[in-house]
């Protein structure tokens, strides 16, 4: 009977192995990376075609009232998105508005651009605003890729399959009848505790099957103590990632919170925007039962301009803001409170009488006559201010947020040319 020469048949297995599987998984991975990376192109490129039609109109709005301070907000809203490398918005003639980064103040050349216009229709025509530059980096694909866990999943096994098929064919070639026993031994293992009870596999002395066996053995102790050791991290690491989880679902909300109200709200003061409060103005008229009505009170401070020129812009900003406190306080109706622009002001009312309407204007208008507000440093200069008011309410002839807002102005231009400090309307003009 020959001798079996291990080293010799452990070169032969290694090079018929390595070659095979070196190719084979050198194919694989080409095909894996190229469908990946394909893949994630088009993830980021929905990514930032959903950003686009999210942020499209707080956009329009903010370029259109040239507010600088809310487009910065809103570019550095999106410069968090894990997709934005940097972000640009530029003017009619292309020059910036504001420009971002993350990677210090500068937007990578290398990296991938999508770019959308915007537009506002004035008068039934479209017109151009601007445009929007979103950066996103190269290296987002890439790690994308790194993490295609599907594909990583489809191309272990695959490859481990292969490997197991090439290993048979090698072993029953060169060293089956040792390795049937040391398989059969291994197959009979608790795997619950890797108890592993070992017999001499070959009568010879010690060679590379006899180490391996041994080596097995010593193998199968320790991964009875990293297994311990895996379980007790294990379970420390999914507490951590829990708290994790909850932490920046918190921040999450927090955020999402902060960017509402800077869209929708006038940071002045504090009540609905114009475009916020139209648009709240028209769902309450779609929603409205036959027969019930809906008030409108408009609010425009008296010389007002005359404030700003005498004492200054910060002193008219003053006057705004206790204005519109004074008002929430008044009116329980403090969601449907809107600053149109300047110094005008509206409340939209549903389901009231039109008694309790001109109460409610009355009342506004008697405290903001009474309302006195310290000027100087050591508040021993005080201004005071008046409101004219203007009613109007949906009759036969008013049934939209056009006709409700137009007949309202009447009134208030009405309660100007009377003397101002004064209510006008409430009652049907069918």
């Amino acid at each position: 009977m020959k001798t079996l020469n291990f080293s010799k048949l452990s070169a032969q297995i290694l090079k018929s192995v390595f070659l095979l599987y070196f190719s084979f998984t050198f194919l694989i991975t080409l095909f894996y990376f190229g469908i990946e990376y394909r893949n994630a192109k088009e993830s980021v490129l929905e990514e930032l075609q959903t950003i686009e039609k999210t942020f499209s109109e707080a956009l329009n709005q903010a370029i259109w009232e040239l507010n600088q301070t809310q487009l910065e907000v809103i570019a550095s809203g999106i410069l968090r998105m894990a997709v934005i490398e940097g972000i640009e918005i530029l003017d009619q003639d292309s020059k910036p508005f504001v420009k971002l980064s993350n990677t210090k103040n500068t937007i990578s050349p290398e990296s991938y651009l999508y770019k959308f216009q915007i537009y506002r229709t004035v008068s039934d025509s479209p017109t151009f605003l601007g445009s929007v530059i979103l950066h996103s980096s190269p290296k987002i694909v890439f790690k994308r890729v790194q993490s295609g866990f599907l594909m990583i999943a489809f191309n272990s096994i695959l490859k481990s399959t292969v490997l197991w098929y090439l290993l048979i064919f090698a072993l029953n070639k060169y060293i089956n009848n040792p390795l049937k026993k040391f398989t059969g031994e291994i197959g009979n293992i608790d795997l619950e505790h890797l108890d592993y009870q070992s017999s001499d596999i070959q009568r010879v002395s010690e060679n590379e099957l006899t180490l391996l066996q041994s080596k097995f053995r010593e193998m199968t102790e320790r991964l009875n103590e990293e297994k311990k050791k895996l379980i007790e991290a294990k379970e420390t690491e999914k507490e951590r990632l829990e708290i994790l989880v909850l932490d920046r679902t918190s921040e999450l909300q927090k955020a999402n919170k902060e960017l509402y109200l800077l869209a929708n709200t006038d940071f002045l003061t504090g009540v609905l925007n114009r475009r916020m409060f139209w648009t709240s103005l028209e769902v309450i008229f779609e929603n409205k039962f036959q027969g019930e009505d809906i008030h409108l009170i408009m609010m425009d401070i008296d010389h007002f301009k005359s404030i700003n020129d005498k004492f200054g812009h910060q002193t008219g900003d003053l006057v705004l803001q206790n204005f519109a406190s004074k008002i929430k306080k008044i009116s329980r109706h403090t969601e449907s409170i809107g600053r149109l622009g300047g110094e005008e002001f509206a409340i939209y009312l549903k389901g009231c009488s039109d008694k309790e309407v001109r109460e409610l204007a009355e009342e506004i208008r008697s405290q903001i006559s009474n309302l006195k507000i310290p000027i100087s440093e050591k508040g021993n200069t005080e201004l005071s201010f008046t409101v004219s008011i203007g009613i109007s309410k949906t009759n036969s002839r008013i049934q939209s947020p056009e006709e409700l807002m137009k007949d309202a102005d009447r009134f208030l231009y009405l309660a100007k040319n009377n003397g101002r400090n004064r209510v006008e309307g409430g009652v049907s003009h069918a």
